[in-house]
């Protein structure tokens, strides 16, 4: 066995990382050594359900054992070595990897951004020999932040998706319970604070349409302690099959949240809609409006 150097070590984690980002597994497995220690993140409870090949794992066959786990549960979208950092026979690789985690009944995005640590040893052949140990790094704390923020994560797309959902199903109370006691809000105006009971009654006219759809989707949040910033696509569709002309109005636009962490769960306290698009009979929501003013006025009731 001969030293190795900088240069040596780097070839060997070229050869590593560049199999890794072609899918080519055998090529990547070419170049661990047969005792080969894999630290590839701590068995957590949580966690290990829907990424059963985190732990720590000794020799070829038993990594080989992980990667067919792996290449049978994930589909992995994106792969890229950011940096990479050597010293003699150690390197430490900064990693991002994003990732379709497929279970049976559904699926989940992996996203990550990891630190991978290797020491390697060259025979006078050439060949990695000794050990090439991959660590990821996180201790249980970390693991248990990442677990709780995707927790905090799921619980505010589904707030965000219940505010279309329960307007839709005239749900009113259910609906006044996705928001916090006080709102800010714009829809394309001057931003307005009102109290959520506010808020939910300025909605009612949608009752006044035989049917009204909120397709909320590809959600984006940013978590900041107790507090969350989200932003969604929306498309809305609106029917009044008794109304003179067209009776559909199709919006499509974006709705930007401000969320808080309560004990009751995540509120949104401040929402924001922008217009980006339309088609249809734009003067139906003035005539829902009208519609329940006046039966408001009248004393009578609003569908839904």
């Amino acid at each position: 066995m001969i030293a190795t150097t900088d240069q040596e070590t780097q070839e060997v984690c070229g050869r590593w990382f560049g199999a890794l980002a072609r899918h080519d597994g055998a090529a990547a497995l070419s170049v661990l050594a047969d005792d080969v220690l894999w630290i590839n993140g701590p068995g957590v409870k949580g966690l290990s359900d829907i990424i059963p090949w985190l732990g720590i794992y000794r020799g070829r066959e038993a990594v080989i054992g992980t990667f067919k786990i792996w290449g049978e549960l994930s589909e992995v979208k994106e792969f890229e070595l950011k940096d990479l950092f050597v010293k003699g026979d150690q390197a430490l690789a900064l990693v991002h990897e994003k990732a379709l985690i497929i279970r049976p009944a559904s699926t989940t995005t992996w996203n990550s951004s990891s630190a991978s640590r290797s020491r390697t040893a060259i025979s006078s052949a050439g060949s990695p020999t000794g050990t090439l140990a991959s660590e990821w790094p996180l201790s249980d704390g970390m693991v248990e932040a990442a677990v709780s923020g995707a927790d905090d994560r799921l619980e505010i797309i589904e707030t965000a998706n219940a505010i279309g959902l329960f307007a839709d199903l005239r749900d009113w109370d259910a609906l006044r319970d996705c928001f916090c006691d006080e709102v800010e809000l714009s829809y394309g105006g001057q931003a307005r604070r009102l109290s959520s009971a506010e808020l939910v009654d300025g909605w009612r006219f949608l009752g006044e349409f035989a049917a009204t759809e909120h397709q909320v989707t590809n959600h984006k949040i940013e978590l900041e302690g107790d507090r969350a910033h989200a932003q969604a696509h929306v498309v809305a569709t609106h029917h009044m099959p008794e109304a003179s002309g067209e009776p559909f109005w199709i919006c499509g636009g974006n709705y930007d949240y401000g969320l808080r962490r309560t004990p009751s769960g995540w509120r949104v306290e401040k929402m924001t809609f922008t217009l980006t698009w339309s088609r249809g009979n734009g003067g139906l929501i003035a005539l829902a409006q009208e519609r329940r003013k006046a039966k408001v006025e009248g004393g009578g009731q609003s569908h839904g």
